[in-house]
């Protein structure tokens, strides 16, 4: 059973379910969560994470140490086409949107159990540098370096940035500049930044 609640300010829609993860004696586990798909102990025994309090509000922890170059976890959501999101927010106000640059993939993760990589964040605005980041076609977290134990998984995106803009009078979907896609850092400074193989939208 899900139960729903009215969106917050942040865009998000509050959904609570039942964990899906099994108990020992092989049934399902009672407990609810709204953060993911998990209560938060079998997210913490079967993937090595936790939501938990950061600087940016909720964040993505892991509890144990991640090799390189591994994939921390997907980024889950309602898929759509490009052509899909932009009919679904025209007024480009989507806050959990993620889309490939190299296929026709968005994901939108505006409900908060949608997945846990919903709660990753953006190191931007600290000291520390983001230690993981999206892959392209399959949009997966995927750690950069090793990360230790009770880290915070961040990767980057760009408030400044939109994935789709509203479709033009003939109906196509108008997608940004080149020189923007996939680009990290708000409008105002991207010049400088290194290009990856999605957009963020939040």
């Amino acid at each position: 059973m899900v139960r729903s609640k009215k969106k917050d300010g942040s865009g998000s829609i509050y959904k609570s379910q039942q964990c899906e993860a099994q108990t020992l004696g092989k049934r399902q586990c009672r407990k609810r969560t709204a953060r993911g798909k998990m209560c938060w102990i079998h997210l913490k025994k079967l993937k090595g994470l936790r939501v938990k309090k950061s600087k940016h509000g909720l964040g993505l922890f892991t509890t144990r140490d991640i090799k390189p170059k591994k994939i921390i976890t997907p980024y889950e959501g309602e898929r759509m086409t490009k052509k899909e999101a932009a009919r679904k927010y025209p007024k480009n106000d989507a806050r959990y949107m993620l889309c490939s640059n190299t296929t026709d993939l968005c994901v939108d993760a505006r409900l908060s159990n949608s997945g846990v990589g919903r709660f990753a964040n953006s190191a931007r605005g600290s000291s520390k540098a983001n230690n993981s980041r999206i892959t392209d076609r399959s949009l997966n977290i995927k750690s950069r370096r090793k990360i230790k134990a009770g880290t915070e998984i961040t990767y980057a995106y760009g408030s400044g940035h939109t994935i789709l803009q509203p479709r033009s009078s003939q109906g196509a979907t108008k997608l940004p500049p080149k020189s923007m896609r996939g680009r990290i850092g708000s409008a105002s400074n991207v010049s400088g930044t290194k290009k990856t193989g999605y957009t963020a939208w939040m």
